[in-house]
C-alpha cells in the first residue's frame, strides 16, 4: 500500500515538474519577444 502511495506521489511530481517546466518555458519565450521588442523599440528611436 505504502508503496502505491509512493509510486502516486513520485507521479504526482513528476506532473508538477513538467508543468512548471513549461510555464518557465513559456515565460522565457514571452521574455525573449519583449526583449526583441524593445530592442526593435530602441533602433527605431535612434534613427
Amino acid at each position: 500500500m505504502l508503496k502505491e502511495e509512493l509510486v502516486n506521489v513520485n507521479g504526482y511530481m513528476k506532473n508538477i515538474n513538467n508543468e512548471y517546466n513549461n510555464l518557465t518555458h513559456q515565460f522565457n519565450k514571452i521574455e525573449i519577444k519583449l526583449l526583441i521588442s524593445d530592442d526593435e523599440l530602441l533602433k527605431e528611436g535612434g534613427n
